[in-house]
């Protein structure tokens, strides 16, 4: 599918930052706390002791991205696998959140009906499972691209959730489109570069909160992927108002707050990423939440 029909790439000034925060000793120690690890078992095995903290789980797959046709082959065995072991691990309203690069929505040599095929079989994988799935990606000026597709499963699976930054200053779709009843939505609020995304914390608080009320209002199933101590409070004021059930707090691993356990009115499930593409992950997390930084640790700096 080719990535220049959707919507500009981020500033190449971003993509050497990112690149620089991906590599190296402070990398590699961030991710000890951020990602589960590259395999499946490390993935099982924090599931465990989330599940002991009286938690729900979403995993992540880091795998990389297709390039063709026999790439998504690999993709989509080892996505149905993980569905899989997600469902046997026996966690309450177990979730996958998929980043739908890893079936070459990048690609130039992948077509979208090769896309949307591979991606359908995991969407009836993910039902047999009991499995809830959410489609992600990690460059948000390409977000239309989620919600493309999440559209087109949403015709025969219409449990699929999509994943929508509240500080874009162009939304993929009409929030109104999305405000029915049952639709899952996952807002994140993380920082965007200020080429795409609002910059200002009063006008990206206000579009948080505006499309918060309306996909309540609509009946959509909301969870909220924010460390905002401020929006968190307006979100279990506005989830009471509204009376909405289902209502979630995401909480990337190793980034939960206490506030975020505070909220009655919103349950927490921790996003367990892991794989093969950590740096590229602990990067865009560090970069969307910049106060991560003052609290991960830091293997460079003088001790003493």
């Amino acid at each position: 599918m080719d990535p220049r029909s959707l919507t500009p790439r981020l500033p190449v000034a971003t993509s050497r930052v990112l690149a620089l925060t991906s590599r190296g000793p402070i990398a590699r120690a961030a991710s000890k706390v951020l990602v589960a690890g590259e395999s499946v078992d490390d993935a099982i095995r924090v599931t465990g002791e989330v599940v002991v903290g009286g938690q729900r789980v979403s995993w992540m797959p880091l795998l990389t991205h297709a390039a063709s046709p026999d790439d998504i082959i690999t993709a989509r065995q080892e996505t149905i696998g993980a569905l899989n072991w997600l469902a046997a691990a026996g966690t309450e309203a177990p979730d996958l959140t998929l980043d739908v690069a890893t079936f070459g929505v990048l690609a130039p040599d992948v077509t979208p009906g090769i896309l949307l095929n591979a991606l359908r079989e995991v969407g009836q994988a993910a039902r047999n499972a009991g499995v809830s799935l959410t489609l992600t990606i990690p460059d948000a000026a390409l977000i239309e691209a989620v919600h493309v597709l999440g559209h087109e499963l949403r015709q025969d699976f219409p449990e699929v959730g999509i994943v929508l930054p509240t500080r874009l200053r162009r939304l993929p779709t009409e929030v109104s489109d999305l405000a029915r009843e049952g639709q899952r939505v996952r807002l994140a609020t993380g920082r965007l570069d200020a080429a795409i995304g609002l910059t200002s914390a009063r006008e990206s608080g206000a579009a948080f909160v505006d499309i918060t009320k309306q996909l309540l209002a609509g009946g959509a199933q909301v969870s909220f992927d924010t460390d905002d101590a401020l929006l968190l409070d307006i979100v279990g004021s506005l989830v009471q108002r509204y009376g909405a059930e289902g209502a979630e707090v995401i909480a990337p691993l190793g980034t939960q707050s206490a506030r975020q356990r505070e909220i009655d009115t919103l349950a927490t499930r921790v996003l367990v990423p892991y794989g093969p593409r950590w740096a590229e992950y602990v990067a865009n997390l560090v970069a969307a939440r910049p106060s991560l930084a003052l609290s991960l640790p830091n293997p460079i700096r003088r001790k003493g």
